[in-house]
């Protein structure tokens, strides 16, 4: 298997603090081959080359690439690790929303747009299908995205719940939403709410992303479990394996001593199980 691996961020100011980074992927590859997607609080916008993407209940993708055309998905993995299996070769597009990253570039709701944790997303029509297609990955990815989106900026208005967003990941998931709510004087329901409308999680699944992937970004094979427990702000060891492993499917030291970087940002996954 031959893989092109290629991840830049953003370089016009404004979009740097919603988009996390973009991301071009190739692999070249006759037989099958597996992937696990770690959850992550962040939002994906991928666009996928001539392959076949069949979404299945469990959240598996086959991938072929006999189809002809080109399709957009967004993908909010806020559950579980997600097990992919893909057929032959693939090429993607990748742009890596922060939290709350996307909602600046539409208009209304997320969660009307992406009903659900793998969803068809047109909305930007085929102005930005033909920008995918025609885009040079190894000269102009950032530049080609970045005209893109800083035309598309509109701006999301809810400062308040932009500010808890944003509280949350500071404090690494240590904070308690109910005292949010109540210093901004409003009810844990319409923080609830504002959740699934914007984010398309509840406060505790989004605290739980936070914290798991302060672990997996920050692991370290000679660290100790307990001191990765501390760090991520679980109650304790046995806490942290506990909550890891239903998130990953695994345990810290399993999924650690298989995880595999792509690109520089953090980019975690497993491949060929």
């Amino acid at each position: 298997m031959e893989e092109d691996f290629i991840s830049v961020k953003p370089k016009n100011d404004v979009l740097s603090n919603v988009i996390d980074f973009y991301y071009f992927q190739k692999i070249q590859n006759n037989g099958t081959y597996s992937v696990i997607y770690y959850p992550n609080y962040n939002t994906g916008l991928n666009h996928y080359y001539h392959a076949d993407v069949d979404i299945q209940d469990e959240g598996r993708y086959l991938s072929e690439t006999q189809k002809k055309g080109t399709d957009c998905y967004i993908t909010q993995n806020t559950k579980s690790a997600r097990y992919v299996t893909v057929h032959g070769s693939i090429r993607k597009l990748g742009i890596m929303f922060k939290p709350l990253g996307i909602n600046h570039f539409i208009e209304g709701d997320l969660v009307d747009l992406a009903p659900d944790p793998v969803s068809p997303f047109n909305y930007f029509g085929h102005e930005f299908l033909n920008i995918c297609n025609s885009l040079n990955p190894h000269s102009d990815l950032s530049e080609t995205l970045d005209d893109f989106f800083s035309k598309r900026y509109l701006g999301f208005e809810d400062v308040a719940f932009k500010n808890l967003i944003e509280s949350i990941l500071e404090t690494d998931g240590d904070l308690f939403v109910q005292n949010f709510a109540s210093a901004i004087g409003v009810t844990r329901k319409t923080i609830f709410r504002k959740f699934r409308k914007h984010l398309c999680t509840s406060p505790s699944d989004f605290i739980a992303l936070v914290k798991f992937r302060k672990a997996l970004n920050h692991y370290n094979l000679n660290a100790k479990l307990s001191e990765i427990a501390y760090e991520s702000h679980y109650y304790d060891q046995s806490n942290f394996i506990k909550q890891f492993k239903k998130i990953a499917g695994l345990t810290p030291k399993a999924t650690f001593e298989k995880i595999v970087r792509k690109g520089d940002f953090q980019i975690l996954w497993t491949n060929n199980l």
